[in-house]
């Protein structure tokens, strides 16, 4: 499902893994 809110959740979710790491 493409959705705006799911984009920018997995984009926050990848910025905070990155970050994280």
């Amino acid at each position: 499902i493409v959705d705006g809110r799911a984009l920018r959740v997995n984009v926050a979710e990848d910025r905070s893994r990155r970050s994280s790491f």
